[in-house]
């Protein structure tokens, strides 16, 4: 054993061995300046590790395994979520029971994998300090290389700027993003970009918070339905989907409404968060993923508070807890009165089919319309098409022509979309037959795309999800009357940008518009339905500015 041992921690050896290890990291990594990041980084970590204990066999095999371990999850959360690791994601999915517990359960085999993966790196290198004698000098020469080997790390930083999209996450770069992001965590705490920005906007004045309202006129039921993972097939014909599963995404028009949402494969709340408040998303670059945590108290201004101020009640029907990502309190902080999660109405997991969250909300919505003439807006979430793909949902349920011909897990998210779909028009169908007294706004539309597409978005646009408007992020939206007309006109846009789709939602429903919203809904006509690429970016700058000024949007002093 002891032969074997000093043959394998041979210095050549070890230098062969980490030879190999840089190349499969330079895999991961697609680019060679990540790479470049990354050795220079194991430098910065060996040294920190021979400054603790002068076994320098030891230090290289810690800092192996730390790489490896940073590599997997990076891996894992690019493949089920479309981006890779971050600093700030051990407190993000991990703070709270909640989080844990959908981390846990949801995905217990990558979990799993990783959790043995570190294991058996612990034992490797505690079978290495054990046999690796101490060096005489080694704390002293390793801790005066660090300050040299962090500055080396500091100039071989990747890191590149991209017009309104921190792309860096999107990229493979498994290995790098996680130290890359570092450098983020501080700003969490600290200004965004958009807020340097906005701080050079001139001022453009204040929007009144006088509502437009009429206290107790009659007005539609609004219901918004987010379809997980939803979007029309049709969008990659080289995907074989079922037989008229497209049919289901038309508008009583016969046509597939484009949505242009700002996250693929995950993230649902970047979603929400800007449907509800008008916001874009993407103006908080890499913070845009945790913005329930950043945002939650600073929104004064939302679609929920104006349907309040018109008279409605309002509620949230949600497959997960509520204190996950910190959606519920999120959506509550901007106006939200009731909040039913999956345990509240009775559900037996979070991992139903979706007709347990469309008949809860019709369960409450017949209690409310009994109990009151005050309208109701409520927000249905679904959950049968989440990933991961790798298992069977609803196993009992057998589907003509499945399997479709795709691979394993496209077929499996089809054969859920399929579910998903029948379930919504069961759902739609009962709203149609009992629309209420003044009638319901019907809405439904995708959060994202599954990562099940990105192949084939990245065969249509290489490096897909660094660009807004490539194929990746496109979903769809309906807004339909049931016992009543549109009390608008849907834009006739190529695609609407998710931040427009709640005025648009409002002006369906015939709610007036305060001097925001009605803001909001000419830059949405100005802008032909976009974000990223309009055409008067400095009409949006002069409009968070001025949110920012009126007290609505809370980004601290400076972008005022």
């Amino acid at each position: 054993m002891d032969r074997l041992f000093e043959r394998l921690m041979h210095p050549r050896t070890i230098a062969v061995g980490s030879l190999l290890f840089f190349a499969a990291v330079a895999v991961g990594e697609h680019d060679f300046a990540g790479t470049v990041f990354v050795a220079a980084v194991a430098a910065v970590l060996v040294a920190l590790v021979l400054t603790a204990t002068p076994r320098p066999r030891f230090a290289v095999s810690v800092v192996v395994v730390v790489l490896t371990v940073v590599t997997a999850v990076s891996a894992a959360k690019m493949r089920f979520m479309g981006v890779a690791l971050h600093a700030f994601d051990a407190f993000f999915y991990l703070h709270g029971a909640g989080n844990a517990a959908f981390l846990f359960g949801d995905f217990f085999l990558p979990v799993a994998a990783v959790a043995a993966l570190a294991s058996v790196g612990a034992l490797v290198v505690i079978a290495i300090y054990r046999r690796d004698p101490p060096l005489r000098d080694t704390r002293r020469k390793a801790a005066l290389a660090l300050l040299p080997l962090f500055g080396l790390a500091v100039f071989t930083h990747p890191r590149q700027e991209s017009d309104r999209l921190d792309s860096y996450y999107f990229g493979y770069h498994l290995t790098s993003s996680l130290f890359v992001s570092l450098g983020d965590v501080g700003s969490l705490f600290g200004e965004p970009d958009l807020v340097r920005r906005l701080a050079n906007v001139p001022p453009s004045g204040t929007y009144s918070d006088a509502s437009p309202c009429t206290a107790g006129e009659p007005r539609p039921d609004i219901v918004v339905a987010l379809m997980e993972s939803a979007f029309p097939p049709s969008l990659y014909p080289e995907m074989k989907a079922p037989p008229g599963l497209d049919a289901a995404f038309r508008s009583p028009d016969d046509r597939i409404r484009p949505l242009r949402v700002e996250t693929f494969a995950g993230g649902t709340w970047i979603t929400t968060a800007s449907l509800f408040t008008g916001i874009p998303t993407t103006e908080f670059g890499w913070m845009r993923p945790y913005l329930p945590y950043y945002l939650h108290g600073r929104v004064h201004h939302s679609l929920i508070r104006a349907a309040e101020r018109c008279g409605y009640d309002t509620l949230v029907v949600s497959p997960l807890a509520y204190g996950f990502v910190d959606e519920g309190p999120f959506l509550t902080s901007i106006g939200f009165r009731d909040y039913l999660d999956w345990k509240a109405i009775g559900a037996a997991s979070k991992h139903e089919r979706d007709a347990v969250y469309f008949d809860a909300t019709l369960k409450r919505l017949k209690e409310h319309r009994a109990a009151t003439n005050r309208p109701l807006l409520v927000f249905v979430m679904t959950m049968a098409t989440h990933s991961p793909f790798d298992r069977r949902f609803a196993s009992e349920v057998r589907l003509d022509g499945e399997p479709y011909g795709n691979g394993a897990e496209t077929d499996e998210f089809l054969r859920r979309l399929v579910l998903q779909r029948r379930d919504f028009d069961a759902f739609a169908a009962t709203l149609a037959a009992d629309p209420g007294r003044n009638g319901t706004i019907l809405v439904d539309f995708g959060d994202h795309q599954p990562v099940v597409t990105r192949p084939l978005a990245e065969a249509r646009t290489p490096d897909a999800l660094e660009h807004w408007g490539s194929i990746a992020y496109r979903t769809y939206y309906r807004i339909v009357g049931l016992g009543r007309d549109l009390a608008h006109p849907l834009p006739e846009v190529e695609a609407l940008a998710v931040s427009f789709l709640g005025v648009t939602v409002a002006e369906a429903a015939g709610l007036p518009l305060d001097a925001a919203h009605r803001e909001l809904a000419e830059l949405r006509d100005v802008c032909g339905g976009r974000i990223d690429g309009c055409p008067d970016q400095t009409r949006l700058d002069r409009h968070l500015k001025r949110l920012v000024a009126s007290g609505m949007l809370d980004l601290g002093a400076a972008a005022r």
